[in-house]
This record gives structure tokens, C-alpha cells and sequence, in this order.
């Protein structure tokens, strides 16, 4: 089995620079942002590795991942897509969950774990404008459909 770089080199140690020219890579070989990894370890696709918090020791590389979300967000990776979250939480879901417990307990967040909120500030920003966009053209599209039957309804109902 092939494993997608794209769900390898978000968390990965090398260089952030050397991490998105593997991505790019990556990408121009065909492999999809929107792609769920299904391994039994798998957190869910390429924006859920790029946010994934699972390891302190990762916590200095994850922060610098912004480029790298906001590559796969470029490159057509859906933010509102499930992950393998049990609750099939989204990207946006999951760092909406963390601010939340952000919000009751902040005495409960270690220093290590809160270098990450800036990073996850910017990322959730630049994932909820892809999602409002990316829903503006489904209700744009939803609306020209409608239209067309409409109108082929209103012809055929003169024939």
C-alpha cells in the first residue's frame, strides 16, 4: 500500500520549507487533499494531519504548519469533510473543540500546548473562509439546477 505523502509530511520533522515541496510534489503526482487516510493509526486527511496535536515533541514543527494548511486549502482540500474523529468531527470541528475547551480551561493548557493556538487562530480563520466558499458555490450551483428545471418544467408545460 502506497501511504500519501500528504498525510506523511504534515507531521513530519523535516524543515517546513522541505515539507511543502514534498506536498507540491505530492500533489502534482495526482494525490488528493481530500483523500481519508485509512490506516489503522489515521486521523482522518491531510488538513487532520496537518493540525493534529498528538505528540509534544511535534509541537514546534506543527506550529509552523500554517503554509502547509493553507497549501492544501489552495489545492482544493475541504475543510467541512469528516475525519475518523469518532464523531466524524471536520478540521473546523475539531479546532472549534479545542478553542471551546480553550474557553472553559485555560489553567488546564501547558505552555507546550499553547504555542499551537496562534497557529490554530490562523489556520481555523483561513478553513471557515474555504468553507463559506466552498458553500456559496453549492447554493450558486443548487440555484442555476433549479433554474434550468424550472424553466425546462415552464416549457414543457406549453407542448
Amino acid at each position: 500500500m502506497v501511504v500519501s505523502p500528504l498525510f506523511l509530511e504534515p507531521v513530519s520533522c523535516a524543515p517546513v520549507e522541505t515539507r511543502l515541496a514534498a506536498i507540491r510534489a505530492a500533489l502534482s503526482e495526482g494525490f488528493s487533499p481530500n483523500e481519508l487516510d485509512r490506516r489503522p493509526r489515521g486521523v482522518g486527511r491531510p488538513l487532520d494531519w496537518a493540525i493534529e496535536d498528538g505528540a509534544a515533541a511535534d509541537y514546534a514543527h506543527l506550529k509552523q504548519n500554517f503554509p502547509i494548511v493553507h497549501l492544501l486549502l489552495e489545492a482544493g482540500a475541504d475543510p467541512r469533510l469528516p475525519s475518523r474523529h469518532p464523531s466524524g468531527w471536520s478540521p473546523i470541528d475539531s479546532l472549534e473543540a479545542w478553542f471551546k475547551q480553550y474557553k472553559i480551561r485555560p489553567q488546564e493548557f501547558p505552555p507546550e500546548v499553547l504555542v499551537l493556538k496562534s497557529f490554530y487562530e490562523k489556520a481555523l480563520e483561513a478553513m471557515k473562509r474555504v468553507a463559506d466558499e466552498l458553500d456559496a458555490k453549492e447554493v450558486a450551483e443548487a440555484a442555476r439546477e433549479a433554474q434550468k428545471e424550472g424553466s425546462l418544467f415552464g416549457r414543457l408545460k406549453f407542448w
